[in-house]
């Protein structure tokens, strides 16, 4: 996943924020908060 903003399809600027946040620091509250956003775009 090395697309940062190719096109339409490519993930909005503030979720790629925030994922790369959220894989800094990994735990379990930000494991479910991933697999909730990844549930709500699926």
């Amino acid at each position: 996943m090395s697309n940062k903003n190719d096109d339409d399809d490519s993930i909005p600027k503030y979720l790629q924020d925030e994922l790369d946040k959220l894989t800094c620091t990994i735990d379990r509250k930000d494991l479910r908060h991933i697999a909730y956003i990844l549930y709500e775009l699926g």
